[in-house]
């Protein structure tokens, strides 16, 4: 069971600060100052504010902030510098995270559904749709209140992280969950209306999503294999899940008509895209700037968020501009929620650029 943190909300928390380990073995290259991930950095800063000398992250690794080294659990011999700094003071050239931005995408032909015998409705709408936000629907029972979900999801990202090594990390982000259970205590849900996330729970599972960790890996690694997710998947991952994308559904709006991701595919995944339908399974990253995720990979999608029907064009959701809530707003993400279907338009290559562009246009909205 998660409990609450006396820490303030990660919302509220000043981002100015950015812990650094000094690199200098041989093998790592040219010693240098090398920036914590950012809950790593954000557990560092809890710690250094609550006055803690001494204290653990995931790996092993043990900080002395008295006498700012770090080295690992039963080995002091191998010590590493740390230091605290100003991020802005730090901040290299703008640039999007490779592990979220430029990942391979494997695109479901919308056309093919996969039947799924024997399982409960849960199992049914994840394995032949890789739909987890209504697996978890059918596991929402009555009269639970947003507060219930949002334990349900910390004890959701313990359990996770615990299994994997990430106990540290686990235990961060679920607190930072259960700053915000409060905001939904006494708002209970019906599946059959369109009750809204509360602003502060929504807001705060948006900013840790944006997060470099675990958690995000996981989860688009397990919808990118959804025909394998098991029940108890469904159960630890689609608490999260299910606030994220209703939240993102609460949000959205229509200012944003086209986004971008620039990926390495070789001719065979570029063929997967050039189908007439097809659909994205997972939680996907894509950037308002085309010059940002030009950086990345062999090809850049382009798409269009704009629908159209018997002629008329329409706007159906598909994904929120998180960019205000994101650790890194320079990114200027759009994500895009499991479910969304595509079409192909079109294909050119650069040959200034060395770079294929493939033209999406949405078909509609989860």
């Amino acid at each position: 069971m998660v409990t609450s943190s006396s820490s303030a909300s990660i919302l509220l928390r000043p981002h100015d600060y950015q812990w650094c380990w000094y690199s200098s073995a041989a093998n790592e290259g040219e010693a240098k100052w090398q920036k914590y991930m950012d809950v790593e950095n954000e557990i560092i800063e809890d710690a250094y504010n609550e006055k803690k000398t001494k204290f653990e992250l995931d790996g092993n690794y043990m900080i002395d902030l008295e006498h700012l080294i770090e080295y690992k659990k039963g080995d002091c011999s191998k010590r590493r510098y740390i230091k605290r700094g100003q991020r802005d003071s730090l901040q290299s050239s703008v640039y999007l995270r490779q592990e979220r931005f430029s990942l391979p995408i494997t695109p479901v032909n919308s056309t093919v559904v996969e039947q799924v015998q024997h399982v409960t409705d849960a199992l049914r709408h994840i394995r032949e749709d890789g739909n987890i936000f209504s697996a978890y629907c059918n596991l929402i029972e009555n009269e639970k209140t947003f507060a219930d979900i949002v334990e349900e999801a910390a004890n959701g990202i313990i359990k996770e992280g615990t299994t994997i090594e990430q106990a540290h990390t686990a235990e961060w982000i679920s607190k930072q969950l259960i700053a915000v259970k409060n905001y939904g205590t006494n708002i209970k849900i019906d599946r059959h209306s369109n009750t809204r996330v509360p602003l502060y729970i929504g807001q705060t599972c948006v900013s840790l999503y944006s997060k470099s960790t675990f958690w995000f890996r996981l989860i688009n690694q397990t919808l990118r294999d959804y025909h394998t997710v098991s029940l108890e998947q469904v159960k630890t991952l689609g608490p999260f899940c299910w606030l994220l994308q209703k939240f993102l559904y609460d949000i959205h709006r229509t200012d944003v008509l086209t986004v971008y991701r620039g990926v390495e595919l070789d001719y065979q995944q570029r063929k997967q895209f050039m189908k007439e339908a097809m659909k994205f399974t997972f939680f996907t990253s894509t950037s308002k700037n085309r010059s940002l995720a030009e950086m990345f990979g062999n090809t850049l999608l382009v798409i269009n968020l704009e629908g159209e029907i018997f002629g008329y064009t329409y706007y159906p959701a598909a994904g929120a501009d998180i960019s205000t809530l994101s650790n890194f707003p320079e990114e200027e993400e759009f994500l895009i929620w499991p479910g969304t279907y595509f079409q192909f338009v079109d294909h050119e290559y650069n040959s200034n650029k060395q770079q294929h562009i493939i033209y999406l246009k949405i078909q509609g909205g989860g």
